[in-house]
């Protein structure tokens, strides 16, 4: 009576192993990006009430000039005339940042940027409220958009926070 494995045994062991490694690589990547992106999406949301908020005192319009208010320099916690927007400070992302982009349809944009530009992650606000979370891929990157959980709609790439989206 033989004892070991043959060579045969062990190349069909080493060929189901390599096959769940490649079937379980991409879905423990994806979930590294969720939990990354979950982050700066709870980073845009502190940032909206706190604009949102303002939105509210200033009699239901947002100021003019806060252009530039939320800044990269500024964490964890940001000033909003009197109120505060605190901020996790993020290893993979940039902090978010008040009207740096022009969005149709929103009265204030909050966005932040991936680290190595892979995609941007935006903040639509409109008569005081959260509208949506838009994922914007850049270079070809969609995939990540798909991997931390946004749908593609008509506009692109979202999560929606109103009921009524």
């Amino acid at each position: 009576m033989k004892k070991g494995f043959t060579l045969i045994e062990l190349l069909i062991v080493v060929v189901i192993v390599g096959i769940l490694v490649t079937t379980a690589l991409p879905r423990y990547r994806a979930a590294l990006e969720r939990g990354r992106a979950q982050e700066v999406i709870s980073n845009l949301k502190e940032a909206s009430d706190a604009i949102n908020l303002q939105y509210v005192r200033h009699e239901n319009q947002y100021p003019q000039n806060w252009a530039g208010v939320i800044n990269a320099n500024v964490t964890p916690a940001t000033n909003f005339e009197d109120g505060v927007a605190n901020f996790t400070k993020s290893r993979y992302f940039s902090a978010p940042r008040l009207g740096d982009m022009n969005v149709p349809g929103c009265q204030q944009v909050i966005s932040s940027v991936r680290n190595g530009n892979d995609y941007t992650l935006l903040a639509c606000n409109n008569d005081g409220m959260l509208d949506y979370i838009q994922c914007n891929p850049l270079g070809g990157m969609q995939f990540l958009c798909d991997w931390i959980g946004f749908e593609i709609t008509q506009g692109g790439y979202r999560m929606y926070m109103r009921q009524n989206n």
